[in-house]
């Protein structure tokens, strides 16, 4: 047997229910200075707690929207045991173009 996802890890943590009605942005910036690259299984993490939680889509390669607060907190430290720097915004209004 493999070793668990670190997606999973993280869904045990954050992944309990959550009924919030609000907007959060996640953006992360990882470090790719002297060619290094982002790690593919970042992005396959990011999948797996996305359709666990039912909740989330990129907006950009560094943008991550959800709807719930636990998804917002399971990507924000999934993008940090990356390596990357990551903010959390919770949406008060926005603006429909």
């Amino acid at each position: 047997m493999g070793r668990r996802p670190l997606s999973y890890y993280l869904l045990d943590k954050f992944g309990s229910p959550s009924h919030e009605n609000s907007t959060y942005i996640v953006v992360y910036d990882f470090s790719t200075s002297k060619g290094r690259s982002i790690s593919i299984t970042f992005y396959r993490n990011l999948r797996r707690i996305c359709n666990a939680l039912n909740d989330g889509f990129l907006v950009q390669k560094s943008v991550f929207e959800c709807k719930k607060k636990n998804t917002a907190l399971a990507v924000a430290e999934l993008a940090k045991l990356y390596g990357a720097r990551v903010r959390v915004y919770e949406v008060s209004s926005s603006l429909n173009l």
